[in-house]
């Protein structure tokens, strides 16, 4: 069963209104001050948090689901917004972002979803530094956009969820019984990809960074390396 929690901040557009004009500036620092609690917290209890946008960000939780609860709690005393957490079970991604409910209408309720590993999908790109600076800043970030859109749309079809972490990197989750299906159907041009499977999302993706690295020193032949958590 995979498990997300979903941070919201409450009141966002009246927040912003009321820091008057020359505010932009404010509202990029305050977002990313916001993203750097979420995803050090959720790091600090074994989870691994993304932005979907700057006022809703999607906690990875799994098999430690406990774990959202502690979040929220930590969060209260550091984010200077007000937020709502939400909580979504489903057999994917997909359908676990589509049965959000609210937590503290799961108050009481045993949120421990058993033994669903996360599998962790980083998809690297080969030659991204050359690419740079042969064909400039544009290029590779027109490229970007539609790699990512790509695999965006790949990972769904999986009941995955893939997002943008900077660089040249694409990091998708998808459903432990459907990461076969997905590296037969997918294509990797030009890629590395480096899969990490393990209880926590953050075991899973640093698994995952292992594996890329493996790939880059030829100790894992071709160019999809998969580490399961022992």
């Amino acid at each position: 069963m995979i498990c997300l929690g979903v941070i919201h901040l409450e009141d966002y557009e009246k927040w912003i209104k009321s820091l008057g004009y020359d505010r932009e500036w404010l509202i990029q620092a305050t977002q990313a001050e916001v993203y750097r609690h979420v995803v050090v917290e959720s790091a600090a209890l074994e989870m691994f948090s993304i932005p979907l946008t700057y006022d809703v960000y999607l906690v990875i939780a799994n098999s430690i689901a406990v774990n959202i609860k502690s979040l929220v709690k930590t969060l209260e005393t550091k984010v200077p917004l007000r937020f709502s957490t939400y909580l979504g079970l489903g057999e994917t991604y997909l359908t676990a972002l589509s049965s959000l409910r609210p937590l503290n209408v799961l108050e009481g309720v045993n949120i421990d979803v058993g033994g669903e590993p996360t599998v962790a999908v980083h998809i690297d790109m080969n030659s991204y530094n050359n690419l740079v600076r042969e064909k400039g800043v544009h290029y590779i970030s027109e490229l970007i956009t539609e790699i990512t859109y790509a695999m965006k749309k790949s990972c769904a079809v999986f009941g995955g969820i893939a997002y943008y972490a900077g660089g040249d990197n694409i990091i998708c989750f998808l459903p432990y019984s459907n990461l076969e299906a997905f590296l037969k159907s997918a294509s990797f041009d030009n890629a590395k990809i480096g899969i990490g499977i393990a209880e926590s999302p953050r075991a899973a993706l640093k698994l995952a960074a292992q594996a890329l690295d493996l790939i880059r020193s030829g100790k894992c032949s071709g160019s999809v390396c998969v580490l399961r958590e022992e």
